[in-house]
């Protein structure tokens, strides 16, 4: 992961790194972001949680309650 100012650049190889870094040597504005395909902060492999609507409202209480 690499930050400047405001941006961050994420999942970087050895190329990307010095790719940004030459570009931004050049005075130009590289797309920040993740380098390996992903959107945002999700896994690369696809969601782990959340994946299911939730429950009705009382669901897993006991019977007494």
């Amino acid at each position: 992961m690499l930050a400047v100012n405001d941006d961050y650049y994420e999942d970087l190889s050895v190329a990307d790194t010095e790719e940004i870094l030459t570009s931004l040597k050049k005075g130009q504005q590289p797309r920040p972001g993740p380098r390996n395909g992903r959107f945002a902060s999700e896994p690369v492999g696809g969601l782990t949680s959340l994946t299911e609507e939730p429950k009705g409202p009382g669901f897993g209480l006991q019977a007494g309650l």
